[in-house]
């Protein structure tokens, strides 16, 4: 077992340096691995019809789904007759690409696959995104409201005249800020109207700013725990801002596919009590051009290599099993390869 995790993360990490000379990718789509000549490499697509490579796009550089994503596609090229690769992306971009063919495979929220097919939230104004298709959950991820451990700052309600940051209009982690402080009264103009600050900027490159005290608030949408958070830890020390419970239920109403969720007391250092907040639920989509047998290969290579997967992370996995793959998808359709992989296995009668 040994040899064998030292080889996935042999594999993941050449992956991720392949990945760090691509950049950020606005749409978050992924390029087919190319051979000596720069021409793809394809794979004999025996069974899977006139597909022949299998693109993932995941999250930020060196974020979990990245990662994750990164050994997900590396099993595929062990197992699959056909070329896996993963590249970056976000939640919001990610559900477009997949959905206009750009790649076949993304990460996302529940809640964002949710507003795609609704054509709501972040999608509002376009057509609905009918042709996405579950494959599998992942584990959550929460809201994170964090402030500077020296800030007077003491409540969602104090953000009036501060530097807060919301993170991108395309970011699953803005809809949940703009609901979040509209229910204690804030919104960009009542914080610009009171001497503060709006950003907009993504959460890795707002962490630079939170380190060097130029940020009151830092938000994301991220699986806990998250690196990202932990150096926030260290330096300069973190608070977190609670929501109060009394506001969830008016807060959720507007956040399809989101929920109340916990971050544990000792999920950061510095952090002593749990936290009270809402989340989503990570989950993997595809679209309806996809053949049935890549989707049921796809989900059983990785169920053969859970236990390897859940290694990477296990404080993101925790005690996460296959019957948590459908976690949270009720209004999402199921792709039929999946749905047959989970009928197989039991998960689905």
């Amino acid at each position: 077992m040994k040899c064998k995790f030292t080889a996935l993360l042999a594999a993941v990490l050449s992956l991720l340096l392949v990945l760090s000379g691509c950049g950020e990718s606005p749409a978050g789509t992924s390029t087919p691995p190319a051979n000596e000549t720069g021409e793809p490499t394809l794979g004999e697509g025996a069974g899977y019809g006139n597909l022949q490579y299998l693109r993932m796009c995941s999250g930020t550089q060196g974020a979990t789904w990245t990662i994750v994503g990164s050994a997900m596609m590396e099993f595929v090229n062990q197992s699959m007759d056909i070329s896996a690769s993963c590249g970056p992306g976000g939640a919001v971009a990610n559900v477009n690409a997949v959905a206009n063919g750009e790649n076949e495979m993304g990460w996302s929220f529940i809640s964002t696959v949710a507003s795609a097919i609704n054509g709501t939230g972040a999608f509002e104004g376009q057509d609905p995104a009918s042709n996405l298709y579950h494959v599998m959950s992942i584990f959550p991820s929460q809201q994170h409201f964090v402030v500077a451990a020296n800030s007077d700052i003491q409540s969602m309600a104090d953000l009036n005249g501060r530097i807060v940051n919301y993170t991108p209009t395309t970011e699953t982690s803005y809809t949940a800020n703009v609901a979040v402080l509209n229910a204690y009264g804030i919104t960009p103009d009542t914080i610009q109207g009171s001497g503060g600050t709006v950003t907009m900027t993504r959460f890795n490159e707002a962490s630079e700013l939170m380190k060097n005290g130029e940020l009151d608030l830092w938000t994301a949408c991220i699986a806990s725990p998250a690196a990202t958070v932990s150096e926030l830890a260290f330096t300069p020390g973190i608070r977190f801002l609670n929501i109060d419970e009394d506001k969830i239920p008016t807060i959720l109403e507007s956040l399809p596919g989101f929920m109340q969720m916990t971050i544990p007391a000792g999920t950061y250092d510095g952090v002593d009590n749990d936290v009270l907040t809402i989340g989503t639920v990570g989950c993997i989509i595809t679209n309806d051009s996809i053949p049935d047998d890549v989707i049921y290969d796809f989900l059983k290579v990785q169920y053969e290599h859970w236990e390897d997967l859940k290694a990477i992370n296990p404080n993101a996995f925790g005690d996460l099993s296959v019957e948590n793959w459908l976690d949270g998808a009720d209004d999402i359709p199921l792709h039929p390869g999946a749905e047959r992989f989970y009928k197989e296995i039991g998960v689905l009668s």
